[in-house]
């Protein structure tokens, strides 16, 4: 129940025994999950001289946290472009500012913990896979430079010095981001957590949260906790309590694997050594790992268990890109399920009587938890109302059952339109 899935970040990590630090029995803050979402919350809140007690029925990190593609880009999984139409140019522009905010505290806190190896490569390059005309690749730099994130267009020939595929007509690329080991990441900020005073509790279930008198009890395991807050952080694995937010963030599988070693080979595909992604609805992400494995991701379904010809499919889909490689041998394959809202934006609100969400980041959790630990720890601490940023975007339903069918058919939609993009 407590072992980390079999991915490559897992095979790095070293043994240690499940966290079970002393229970309090009450706290001003109890954190319900132990991913990015839930460790950036408990850091935030008890820097500002609250008590804290962290929750997780396995390891932290043993989510999403710690199998996600590891990049550390702004945005959110709804487009920046989206959100300015939605909500006009200053408040979308404030929202894509606390996400470059997000990325630069996990920027702090890696250099804090002065980890050397955690950090595997600089900057992001965003690949065109449909023919785009000047117009609408100057309209895009100018969003970009509206944004504060200057990008450079390289056309296809200028493109041969990063990434060697036919299959490319561009690229924007961009000097920020940063992409790291998730898992390495997740265990740097459980200790600051725990050197801080955090509480942390690994392998421990919430069985209830209920009001009780002015706050709040929280059974964790065999104890029981006073609190003042809770904040959900679960996304796709919520247990616990907090049945509205856990109607309204779906889980959605996404995939990755790591190839074997290829020290005399992948450079001559891949010299660029920052992320990669492309410009697709459904889209693939990939970069190079720290000793020439190529890490690659992609696919969306809403199946929970682990598909079977899992290797084959990733395969194909990198001999797709690059048909050389289409006999690489897979050391590594794993999935894990992302937390999806029907607005494609995160949950970071007030819910009322003390309970808190953090959570629903839509695969674009690195930056986006950092920054939601922050705010809801200033809100609690009534230091900013930053929250009132997400106002708009409330814990809706997220379609139950029926959700996760239209989910896949929007998927599918989607990858149909890509190739229909990509013929055009």
């Amino acid at each position: 129940m407590v072992a980390h899935t079999d991915s490559f970040y897992a095979s790095l990590l070293p043994e240690r025994a499940l966290y079970a630090d002393p229970v309090p029995k009450s706290v001003d803050v109890v954190v319900l999950g132990g991913g990015l979402a839930g460790l950036s919350t408990a850091v935030a809140a008890i820097e500002r001289g609250l008590s804290v007690v962290l929750c997780d029925s396995h390891r932290v990190g043993w989510g999403a946290s710690g199998r996600n593609g590891g990049f550390v880009l702004p945005g959110f999984a709804e487009s920046t472009s989206t959100l300015v139409k939605q909500l006009g140019q200053e408040h979308g522009k404030a929202l894509h500012d606390l996400s470059r905010e997000g990325c630069a505290w996990v920027e702090g806190r890696i250099a804090q913990a002065g980890t050397k190896d955690l950090v595997w490569g600089k900057g992001a390059l965003t690949l065109v896979r449909h023919k785009m005309s000047r117009k609408d690749i100057d309209a895009d730099l100018e969003a970009e430079v509206a944004l504060g994130d200057p990008v450079t267009y390289l056309d296809q020939s200028a493109l041969q010095d990063h990434v060697r595929s036919d299959l490319y007509h561009g690229g924007f690329l961009s000097q920020e981001g940063i992409h790291i080991n998730p898992l390495a990441y997740v265990e740097v900020l459980a200790t600051q957590a725990r050197q801080a005073g955090v509480v942390v509790l690994e392998n421990t279930e919430i069985s209830d949260v209920s009001k009780q008198g002015g706050g709040l009890r929280v059974r964790a395991g065999a104890a029981e906790i006073a609190a003042r807050h809770v904040v959900f952080c679960g996304s796709g694995y919520q247990t616990g309590g907090g049945g509205a937010v856990k109607r309204a963030v779906l889980p959605v599988a996404t995939y990755m694997c790591a190839t074997q070693s290829m020290p005399d080979t992948l450079t001559s595909f891949l010299s660029f050594a920052g992320c990669l992604s492309d410009t697709r609805r459904a889209g693939d992400y990939y970069r190079r790992g720290p000793d020439d494995r190529l890490l690659w991701g992609g696919r969306i379904t809403t199946r929970r268990s682990h598909p079977a010809n899992l290797s084959a499919s990733l395969r194909n889909d990198i001999a797709h890109v690059f048909p050389d490689l289409n006999n690489v041998p897979i050391d590594y394959t794993w999935m894990g399920l992302m937390g999806y809202c029907v607005h494609k934006m995160p949950l970071i609100c007030d819910l009322g009587d003390g309970l808190w969400a953090n959570t629903g980041f839509g695969g674009h959790g690195l930056n986006t938890t950092a920054i939601g630990g922050q705010i809801i720890a200033e809100a609690i601490s009534k230091e900013t109302d930053r929250i009132r940023l997400f106002e708009p975007f409330k814990a809706r339903w997220g379609g139950g059952a029926l959700g996760k069918v239209a989910t896949q058919l929007i998927y599918w939609r989607m990858r149909a339109q890509d190739k229909v993009s990509e013929l055009v």
